[in-house]
């Protein structure tokens, strides 16, 4: 449904007249006028089909305050003149040219609200026409800050709003008010939380609006892109405006697409400011030695993604140092779906953290499917209910975990976790990742393959037979018994370092030299945990399958 359907549904049928139109506000849209298409930025495609029955009013700070159309003044003062002078001072030069004084704005729009009521109330409401208000940039006029870091002037102007339009004149009239902001959130609390506000969200244009739109750019620009083409230009170009895709549109045919990618990577980045990274990994399972069972697991898990049942999240869980960000990554690859990597969501400021979130679920949300990816998850997701819990930390868990509950996103938006602490997930978040991978260290024979992969990798030759060389190995294995693969490669470096130096070293005298037990208990206590969460039985080694 188009965004003017949305309000003038709710608006015709009397249950709401305050709206809150956010998210992609400012870009262009395709909108037909008789028989013929045409493009418009949105924001000016609604003011027209509002104004085909009704008068409407826009405000800005920046701009002031104007009717859209001038015959409405006429129109309003060919039935009263009583109000012209009161009108012909606000709209003035001074007020309507200039940078707005924002309380002033909030009077005269009260102002003006009243006298539609009273008109109709005197001239009938058959004569006098509904009045629109469009305030824009309604997260400057009502910024989300707690009232004690409030200047007066906004107080004041939030007061005014707050009165003007939670009454029962203005919630019962035929006259509308909406505010347009790039999210929801960024309104403050009080506006918000108005009884009878209605919250419309324009979302990123998916792949269908885009596809429409290329094909109207190529023909009225007779760009010449094959079908085939733009069948992958819309495809790609998730995540960005149809305003992006326009100018991108301009350069040569054979650029587009590799324009697209960079264009949709960095704006992606740069739009929720370094929150997000696109990434791209390099590597699959092919690269993962050992593991196998893991692997299988994971390609079934991957398949899965386009089935009739797809999973909503997983986690690799394991102890620190198996490879968790190694492994996740070459899921991803394995994956072949667009992948957007969570840095630090968090943000010091009041409920900016909040309004970080709602921008990262508008990009995702335009995508046909797309993996988010956060390592070392359990630092984002603290325990809400914890006693040393911020108020920033539980905001930030319950909205990820209603986003993450959002049946309409299923099948479209995967979550990929890893962590070696999942006991320190919420309980409610444990229940939203509902499949838990374990890495625990390398068996015998998986880790004779890893050591050996690991010193052709550092060119390490091993001197002597064969059987020396077997019984080499044999030490080897048993001595890195719980070792986890970070450690065997970094065993495999000194090695290699030390061996550069002294050729004729002897090699276990290396390797019995490192300490490798400071962290050992610790993480024994972690691999614990990933055989307590892990969701299957079989990939758990068999010592712990004995136990459960």
């Amino acid at each position: 449904m188009k965004l003017y359907d949305k309000i003038a549904t709710a608006y015709k049928n009397t249950t709401a007249n305050l709206f809150a139109v956010t998210g992609n506000i400012h870009d262009i849209a395709l909108y037909t006028e008789g028989t013929e298409q045409k493009v418009a930025q949105i924001e000016e495609i609604l003011m027209r089909q509002l104004e085909v029955s009704n008068h409407v009013v826009y405000f800005s700070p920046s701009v002031g305050m104007r009717y859209t159309k001038a015959n409405y003044q006429t129109e309003f003062y060919a039935l009263d003149a009583t109000l012209k002078e009161i009108h012909s001072r606000a709209f003035a030069l001074d007020y309507a040219q200039s940078k707005y004084d924002i309380l002033s704005g909030l009077h005269m729009i009260k102002t003006l609200l009243a006298s539609y009521r009273n008109m109709r109330l005197k001239y009938g409401a058959e004569r006098v026409k509904n009045l629109v208000v469009v305030i824009d940039d309604a997260d400057i006029v009502f910024p989300n800050k707690p009232v004690e870091q409030m200047g007066n002037d906004e107080k004041l102007a939030l007061s005014v709003a707050r009165e003007m339009l939670d009454s029962s004149d203005f919630i019962g009239s035929s006259d509308a008010v909406i505010l347009l902001s790039s999210s929801f959130l960024s309104l403050h609390e009080g506006i918000r939380s108005i009884s009878g506000i209605y919250p419309i969200d324009v979302p990123l244009p998916d792949e269908i609006i885009r596809k429409t739109f290329i094909n109207y750019e190529n023909a009225v620009r007779n760009r010449g892109i094959t079908p085939a083409k733009i069948d992958e230009i819309a495809r790609f170009s998730a995540g960005i405006t149809l305003s992006t895709v326009r100018a991108i549109l301009k350069q040569e045919p054979d650029r587009i697409l590799q324009q697209i990618r960079e264009e949709v990577a960095s704006i992606i980045e740069k739009s929720l400011g370094g929150h997000v990274q696109v990434i791209h990994p390099a590597y699959g399972f092919e690269h993962v030695i050992g593991y196998e069972k893991l692997k299988e697991k994971a390609l079934t898990l991957i398949r899965r993604m386009d089935g009739k049942h797809p999973w909503r999240a997983l986690a690799y869980i394991g102890a620190t140092g198996t490879g968790k960000d190694f492994q996740t990554e070459a899921f991803l690859h394995e994956a072949d779906i667009p992948v957007m990597k969570l840095g630090t969501i968090k943000s010091k400021w009041y409920g900016e953290t909040a309004i970080i979130v709602e921008k990262i679920k508008m990009v995702a949300r335009s995508f046909n499917r797309i993996v988010i990816f956060k390592p070392e998850a359990d630092k984002l997701f603290p325990d809400p209910e914890a006693a040393d819990a911020h108020q920033t930390d539980q905001e930030l868990t319950g909205i990820f975990l209603d986003w993450m509950a959002d049946p309409h996103d299923r099948g479209k938006i995967f979550w990929v976790f890893n962590t070696s602490r999942p006991h320190m997930f919420p309980v409610d978040f444990q229940r939203r990742v509902e499949i838990k991978l374990p890495i625990f260290d390398l068996e015998e024979v998986e880790r004779r393959t890893f050591i050996i992969a690991m010193f052709q990798r550092k060119e390490v030759l091993i001197p002597g037979t064969p059987q020396e060389v077997e019984e080499l190995y044999s030490q080897l294995i048993e001595f890195t018994d719980g070792f986890s693969s970070d450690q065997i490669r970094m065993l495999a470096d000194e090695v290699a370092a030390e061996l550069d130096v002294i050729p004729d070293r002897d090699i276990m005298e290396i390797v019995k030299d490192l300490n490798v037990n400071i962290v050992r208990e610790e993480r024994l206590r972690q691999a614990e945990y990933a055989a307590m969460f892990s969701t299957y039985k079989s990939l758990l080694p068999e010592s712990y399958q004995k136990r459960l």
